[in-house]
Parts: C-alpha cells; sequence; structure tokens
C-alpha cells in the first residue's frame, strides 16, 4: 500500500510546477507543496490574541470603575483612612520606650541626676535654713559645669561620668525624626496633631492638637477611627521593648482638606492595567501552543506527502501531544504495510517520595536519656518538604554529663539521610569513649572521612556540660556558632572555635584545626545551638529572616523556660515566612542551669 501511494504521488507531482523548499522546513511546518494550509504564525496569531485580549479587558475594567463611580460614588473619607491608618501605624512602630525621658541614654541620665539634686535641695530648704541651701549651691554648680579647683586641669562633675557624645541619643532623635515625618509624608488630610500617650494617658510626644472627645465611627483591624467637628482621629497600640502593649499612638488629620480618588484617573489606570495584563497572559498562552500547532502541521505535510519516516514531535499542550502521538503511531502502522490492533502499551512510571516522617525518626535524638535535675534541655526541629536532613542528639555521659551534639548537611534527600544517619553512628560510638568534644569530633571525622565522595562534608558542634559545676566544654566542626546567655547581664556573647567541617580531610589537617574552649555556666544561664534553617528562612517577599534577628529574639525569649523559650523563636521564625515554602530544616537544642 506504501509503494502505491509513492507512485501516484510522483505522477501528481510530475504534473506542477516545482517549488524550490529549504530542506530544514520539512516536516517542520514549512509550505505544503501540495496546497495544505499552513498553520497560522505563532507570532502574528499569539499578538492579535494578545491585543484582543487587552482590549476587552481593559474596556472591561475601565467601564467597571465608572459604574462603581455611579452606583457609590467617591468617598474622600476612605481615601482619607487609608492615609490616616497608615500614619499612625507608622508612629506606634517605634517603640514607646524610645520616647520616654527615661529611656537610659546619656541625656536621659543627666535628667535623672539633676531631678534628683532639685528634689534634694528642696527637701532641704523644707526642713531647715535656706542658708543651708546656699551652701551647697556652688558645689552643686561646679558639679554641673566642672568648674577646675584651684587652677588645675583635672576638671570634675557629671561628666566625667557619662559619655560626651553619646550614640544612643543620636539614635533616639533619629528615630523621632523618622517617625514624625513618616506621619507627615502619609496623611491624606492636613495633619492636625499627633502623640504617643503611655497605658495612664500621659503624653510621652505631643505635636499640635489632638482631641480628647471624639465618637467612634469605625475599627480597622487593631486600628480605631474617631470624628470629632472637623476633624478624624485615628488610634493605634504601642508596645515598649519587651514587646507589652504599653499605650497609645495617635494621628489626628483635618477633614476639610480629605480629597477622593479622582474617578477618571483610577478608571484609566484599572483600564491600562487589565489591558497590559491581559495582553502579556494572552501572547503568552497562545505563543507556546500556536508554535506546537504550526510544528504539527508541518509534519504532517511531510507524512502526506510520502515521507513516512518524519518523527512526529510531541511537545505543547496535553491535546497537542495527544494528536501527534496518534498521527505518530498512524504513521508506523502505514510504513509498516497496515495492520496493528496490538494491544496499547502501558508505561508506569513510579514516583518516589521522600519519606520525610522516617528520615526526622531516624535523626531524632536518643529516646534513652536521662535529664539530670540541675538541667533543663528542650529541642525543636522543623523539616523542610525536600528534608534537609538537620541531625541533633542528647546523650548521657560517665559522671553525670551530658553531651549535646548538633550538625547540618547541604545534601538533602535521600543521599544526605545516609551520610548523616553515618555520621549517627560514629558520634555514638566515639562520645561513649571520653568527655572532649575535640577528641569525639576528630574520632567522627577520622571514620567519616574515609571514601567519602568529592564535596561531602557535614557541619557540627559538640557541648559536653557538668551539671553540678556548671563547666560547659565546646568544639565546633565550622558550625555556627554557640549562642550564650547570661542571666546575670541580660545578654548574650557568641562563642566561635575553630575547626574545618567534617569529611573535608580525614585526618592531620582537622586533627590540628579543631579547637576546645570551656565557659562557666551560673544559675539561669543558657546555651542554644542551632542550624542555619531559621537565619536563612525567607518571607514572600523575599526578604530573609537573617542572623541579627534571630540573636535578638534569642535574647528577648532567654529568661523563660526551655519548652517556652523554643517554641516561641520557632515560632518567631514560622510567622516571618508564613505564606512561603520552608528552605531547609530548623534545629534549635538548649540547654538551661537551673540550680
Amino acid at each position: 500500500m506504501a509503494r502505491g501511494s509513492r507512485r501516484r504521488q510522483r505522477r501528481d507531482e510530475s504534473q506542477e510546477v516545482p517549488v524550490a523548499e529549504p530542506m530544514e522546513e520539512r516536516g517542520r511546518g514549512g509550505r505544503s507543496p501540495q496546497g495544505h494550509t499552513r498553520a497560522p504564525s505563532g507570532p502574528d496569531f499569539a499578538l492579535k490574541v494578545g491585543l484582543a485580549a487587552g482590549v476587552i479587558a481593559g474596556g472591561l475594567a475601565f467601564v467597571a470603575v465608572l459604574g462603581m463611580q455611579k452606583f457609590t460614588g467617591t468617598d474622600a473619607a476612605a481615601a482619607m483612612d487609608l492615609g490616616g491608618v497608615q500614619a499612625v501605624r507608622a508612629l506606634a512602630s517605634i517603640d514607646s520606650d524610645r520616647w520616654s525621658t527615661d529611656f537610659g541614654t546619656t541625656k536621659a541620665v543627666r535628667a535623672k541626676i539633676r531631678f534628683a539634686i532639685e528634689d534634694k535641695l528642696a527637701a532641704i530648704e523644707k526642713g531647715g535654713d535656706s542658708r543651708d541651701v546656699d551652701k551647697v549651691q556652688p558645689e552643686v554648680n561646679d558639679f554641673w559645669k566642672g568648674n577646675a579647683a584651684d587652677g588645675s586641669d583635672w576638671v570634675p562633675g557629671v561628666d566625667m561620668f557619662l559619655l560626651k557624645n553619646d550614640p544612643a541619643d543620636a539614635a533616639i532623635l533619629a528615630a523621632h525624626r523618622s517617625g514624625l515625618a513618616r506621619v507627615q509624608g502619609q496623611d491624606k488630610g492636613a495633619l492636625a496633631g499627633m502623640a504617643v500617650v503611655n497605658a495612664q494617658g500621659q503624653a510621652l510626644m505631643q505635636f499640635g492638637e489632638i482631641y480628647s472627645t471624639a465618637t467612634p465611627v469605625a475599627t480597622l483591624g487593631a486600628t480605631k477611627v474617631s470624628a470629632a467637628q472637623g476633624v478624624r482621629i485615628y488610634e493605634h497600640p504601642t508596645v515598649n521593648r519587651a514587646n507589652v502593649t504599653s499605650g497609645n499612638a495617635i494621628v489626628a488629620l483635618y477633614t476639610a482638606k480629605a480629597q477622593g480618588a479622582s474617578i477618571m484617573g483610577t478608571a484609566g489606570a484599572a483600564g491600562g492595567v487589565a489591558f497590559l495584563g491581559a495582553f502579556l497572559i494572552g501572547f503568552i498562552m497562545c505563543l507556546g501552543p500556536v508554535r506546537a500547532m504550526q510544528r504539527l502541521a508541518g509534519e504532517v505535510d511531510a507524512l502526506a506527502r510520502g515521507e513516512l519516516g518524519t518523527r512526529v514531535t510531541v511537545r505543547g499542550p496535553d491535546s497537542v501531544q495527544a494528536a501527534a502521538r496518534g498521527i505518530q503511531r498512524l504513521a508506523n502502522l502505514a510504513a509498516e504495510g497496515g495492520g496493528g490492533g496490538g494491544e496499547p502499551q502501558i508505561i508506569q512510571e513510579t514516583v518516589h517520595v521522600l519519606p520525610t516522617e522516617e528520615i526526622d525518626a531516624a535523626l531524632a535524638p536518643s529516646r534513652s536519656f536521662e535529664r539530670p535535675d540541675a538541667l533543663e534541655i528542650e529541642s525543636t526541629h522543623k523539616s523542610c518538604p525536600e528534608s534537609g536532613n538537620d541531625y541533633r542528639d542528647v546523650i548521657n555521659l560517665p559522671g553525670g554529663k551530658v553531651g549535646l551534639f548538633v550538625a547540618d548537611i547541604p545534601i538533602r534527600g535521600i543521599a544526605g539521610a545516609m551520610y548523616m544517619s553515618r555520621v549517627s553512628a560514629l558520634f555514638r560510638a566515639a562520645a561513649a569513649g571520653g568527655d572532649s568534644p575535640a577528641e569525639v569530633l576528630k574520632a567522627v571525622n577520622r571514620g567519616f572521612a574515609m571514601d567519602l565522595p568529592r564535596g561531602v562534608y557535614v557541619t557540627a558542634m559538640y557541648v559536653v556540660v557538668d551539671p553540678e559545676s556548671g563547666v560547659c566544654k565546646v568544639a565546633n566542626a565550622q558550625h555556627l556558632p554557640l549562642v550564650f546567655w547570661k542571666l546575670a547581664k541580660k545578654g548574650s556573647a557568641r562563642l566561635q572555635t575553630q575547626g574545618i567541617a567534617l569529611g573535608h580531610d580525614a585526618g592531620p589537617v582537622f586533627d590540628k584545626s579543631i579547637e576546645e574552649k570551656a565557659i562557666q555556666l551560673e544559675r539561669g544561664d543558657r546555651i542554644v545551638l542551632f542550624s542555619d534553617g531559621a537565619i536563612t528562612a525567607k518571607n514572600a517577599a523575599g526578604s530573609v529572616y537573617g542572623e541579627e534577628r534571630f540573636y535578638y529574639v534569642v535574647n528577648r525569649e532567654a529568661p523563660k523556660n526551655s519548652a517556652a523559650f523554643v517554641n516561641f523563636v520557632a515560632n518567631d521564625v514560622d510567622l516571618f515566612h508564613e505564606g512561603s515554602d520552608q528552605l531547609d530544616d530548623f534545629t534549635i537544642l538548649t540547654a538551661r542551669k537551673v540550680r
């Protein structure tokens, strides 16, 4: 049948005018010599569809906005509320403590000393003769002015105890100016006044006039909107440095200056955006299918001319792919001389799903650990969908000591889990033989680095704590630093020891690089080991959580008990990247000395 078809085709072609045709166009969308209709030109057709979709969408958007104007009108108050809410929230974003005169800077300390001296002088004058005050007044003046005694160069006075240029003073002043500038730049009516008040209603800062009596008209989230004669007042809660509600920020705007949105400008903008969006979507969506159809039409033309060896490209939308497969089967049958009717082939493809829960269970801390009475120990672990394979462990050591271990591998999935399980087995075997973190890491590295593929490594930190004495020994194999929080100082430090990652070197280089340090834990002190999944977390806007925010949250939550500590820190990370995927495993392991 195929041979007869070729003879008929050659006889038909001998009666036509020959047409020159490049060889590469055969089966690829070229013009058919038999006059078959060519598939639409991809870019031209997609451009026409995109323009049509854009014009329709833009016109509908323009008409919709004009229709909204007819039925709802333009609301000047709504436009004003948008700016008022933004303004008061910008003002409330500054910690209320930073508006207080007793925040703790040089300026505030000087004021406190002055108030204390003036109160003392007033008490002396009230309880005795005013001449007693006159006697000490020169010394007080010298204290403030720093007058030198007996012509010496040494200048006594209050300034010898305080910073000459306290950077905190400048930072707070800059924060004040920034807050005021943001309010003045965001209001949508003339600014009548603004203030920050504490929980007792006392003004910490006030600019212009604030109206005490107003009628509530709306609540926008946490922002309350009230109205008085000629003004609208916006009130939003403020928080202090401890993130506790401490008062309110208030912004008042004159309603006479409010302006509604320009309906024609809004309609034009809406129509333009709708046109552009619809045009791009229509163009992009049509370009691929049209090109796929164009390619398929050319290949069908080639098959119709008898070129049965032409391979049909299976690409494009599902419907085009289905048609291409059917055409290819028909071409194969024709090339074989007809027949067929065999059973269709069913291709089965196995989809591998990572056993994330099983991996996490295998890399979880030992269940046989017994916590000593002198320590609180808690941990949390959150896996990303692709399984980043963090590993943490807590073990009992001879003499009542405790070992805390955290490791991270950049390889995800099954391969990373296999390498990390190897580290787990080596660690538990090595840790049982001694209480030196550096020696344990050396032993783990010797076993792990043997016959290891190039580029595979693991960062790790091992800490050994004596609960009774409080001595804490630390060794680090290129892992993140240990956070050491001191209750007495209400602050933390970061302890980073020298060392390269496990697997980089199997012997002397690793052994020489590893360093061990010791710190002293007192009652209430805390240590924190963690992986980089927290500081590399990103939110939907692409911002990174970062180290500074992590250390700030650790300091803020460190006084709590250990269970609350890990929950609050992990919750802060979760809230930050809410709405976006978790990119890496996140692990926190902490120990706190309780007696």
